[in-house]
């Protein structure tokens, strides 16, 4: 009779330890999806930063060239008048 009530115990603590697993085990699975997740959209926000370096670059530095061709136009027709 001593030995049952002990068996007994045996079984619910192994059950508690294998329930306990399985929630660790699951909550590890929503850490790494998790990390999964945020791991793709650094990988988009990195292409799309490429992207973006790659064909608006060219766009912006002839943007930049032509503004400060004008801006040096209008600087020697303002020192022309001045001379």
């Amino acid at each position: 009779m001593i030995f049952l009530p002990v068996f007994c115990l045996n079984l619910i603590q192994e059950k508690k330890r294998k329930i306990n697993v399985e929630k660790k085990r699951k909550e590890l699975e929503k850490e790494r999806a998790k990390d999964e997740l945020l791991t793709r959209k650094r990988q988009r926000e990195e292409r799309r930063v490429r992207y973006r370096a790659q064909y608006g670059g060219p766009k912006v530095a002839c943007a930049g060239c032509a503004g400060f061709a004008a801006f040096s136009v209008v600087i020697k027709k303002f020192l022309d008048r001045h001379e």
